[in-house]
């Protein structure tokens, strides 16, 4: 104040005092730069008249630290709207006591919120709702019609009042406690958190099922929690490694056993089982996880024996192509064959792969068997009669019966090829697979009614091994 007052502030080295100071000296430069040169000089005792005369200032005291929280809180909500990542900030760092210690928090806080806004302008709402329940959260709202809100919802919409009703379950007591909360805490889960994302939208073979979920089109308010759940503080990369990759195979699994037996993943039929999930594999060690997981993959309702009667319709087209893509790429790669699964779901490339059906939209070619045209679009349209092929083949050849599209097959990826007798001769590798897995592959010269039925059961033998509870074995 004293720089201030006698005009030494351009002069003053703030660095090292805390936010309030260093806020005070900027504010002062403001006014320095936007002051207008007419009210300088001779005019400046007129605008201090008037200033003095237009503007109050009303000091409001508080008994304890909880009081001036809430009046802060009150009157940013009656001006521009601080986020609830603004306000829980304010809190946290109204705890630390020692102003440099608070000045350390505010930078650390400041830069990791800046890396999670690349990502999306609310992406630390984002974070922070998923570290919440994955670490702390511990009550479910029942399913019933007027059940009052618990931890996991109430996370969802006011987290930073929910940390301060629940300091003391998060272990906020004291100043260094606080100050730990956001030094060690908050940056190490955020940081996950970021090499989640990473791996959620580029390919990592350690953590391709990341990516297969985003692609799968499970919502990331679920898995980003579940992943981050068994995580603690102290594990080395390979431990986070291992535990981000044993829960996103599960949830994938998940998710291809409720899709193919037509049950939905919307929000409100699977939320209760989803936060029960996360306190089950909470702080768990690699090992408990595994067993945790593949007992629970033992124990579904529904089996991959739905993949029998998955058909493809108007809501299922994104899922069907994600199923081909996972069947295609897997079969390759037991193959030895380089394969990408991004390139065939990038909608991109300049020939995205698209569903291709083995049977023409020709009902009269397929009298001999279907008496019914209803009936032959519900074979037509069932997963076995399905492949994946760049665009423009199904210009090109699409109407065509299959014996003279069957050339064409063997000229496309390894799932395609399969349906040709060439397929079977001079290649080692893929005879290998077929050698080892039991698999019942086959070729077809022709494609009928059973052929399908015989395609449909490989594919379901195929999910079969790709999603086995065995991958959870450590």
């Amino acid at each position: 104040m004293g720089a201030l007052y006698n005009d030494t502030w351009d002069q003053y080295d703030a660095s090292s005092d805390g936010q309030s100071v260093q806020n005070i000296l900027a504010r002062y430069r403001d006014i320095v730069e936007l002051l207008s040169e007419e009210l300088k000089n001779n005019a400046l005792p007129y605008f201090i008249d008037w200033l003095t005369d237009n503007v109050t200032f009303v000091e409001i005291r508080t008994d304890t630290d909880e009081d001036a929280y809430t009046i802060f809180e009150t009157m940013n909500d009656r001006g521009l709207n601080l986020t609830p990542t603004d306000m829980l900030k304010g809190y946290l760092l109204s705890k630390i006591e020692l102003d440099n210690a608070k000045l350390e928090a505010n930078k650390l806080w400041r830069d990791r919120i800046f890396e999670l806004k690349k990502i999306d302008k609310d992406e630390d709402l984002e974070f922070f709702r998923s570290w919440l329940r994955a670490k702390y959260a511990q009550t479910i709202r029942p399913g019933r019609a007027g059940a009052e809100n618990e931890d996991f919802e109430k996370i969802a919409t006011r987290f930073h009042h929910w940390v301060r009703d629940n300091k003391t379950n998060l272990g906020l007591s004291d100043s260094s406690q606080f100050f730990s909360f956001i030094k060690r805490d908050f940056i190490f889960f955020s940081t996950i958190y970021s090499r989640i994302d990473h791996a959620a939208n580029h390919f990592t073979n350690t953590l391709e099922h990341i990516f297969y979920l985003q692609k799968g089109g499970f919502a990331r308010s679920f898995y980003f929690a579940l992943l981050m759940a068994p995580i603690q503080i102290g594990d080395d990369d390979q431990t986070v490694t291992r535990k981000l990759a044993l829960v996103a195979r599960f949830l994938e699994t998940f998710l291809v056993n409720r899709a193919v037996n037509k049950r939905t993943l919307a929000y409100s039929s699977i939320r209760y089982t989803m936060f029960s999930l996360i306190k089950d594999i909470r702080n768990k060690s690699v090992q408990e996880l595994a067993e945790i997981l593949k007992s629970k993959v033992k124990n579904f309702d529904e089996t991959l024996a739905g993949i029998m009667t998955l058909g493809l319709h108007g809501q299922n087209r994104r899922f069907t192509h994600f199923l081909l893509a996972r069947i295609t790429r897997h079969v390759e790669e037991r193959c030895n064959i380089p394969s990408s699964f991004w390139d065939y779901v990038n909608s991109d490339l300049a020939k995205p792969y698209q569903i291709e059906h083995i049977w023409s939209d020709t009902f009269e070619a397929h009298k001999d068997e279907f008496t019914q045209s209803v009936e032959f679009d519900d074979f037509r349209n069932r997963v076995g009669d399905l492949i994946l092929i760049p665009e423009g083949f199904n210009q090109s050849y699409g109407e065509l019966p299959y014996e003279q599209k069957l050339p064409h097959y063997y000229g496309q990826n390894m799932l395609a090829k399969t349906l040709s007798p060439q397929c079977y001769t001079g290649n080692p590798s893929f005879l290998r697979y077929v050698r080892d897995s039991g698999l019942p592959f086959s070729p077809h010269e022709h494609f009928k009614k059973n052929d399908l039925t015989q395609r449909q059961e490989l594919y379901k033998k195929i999910c079969e091994e790709i999603w086995s509870p065995n991958g959870f074995d450590v």
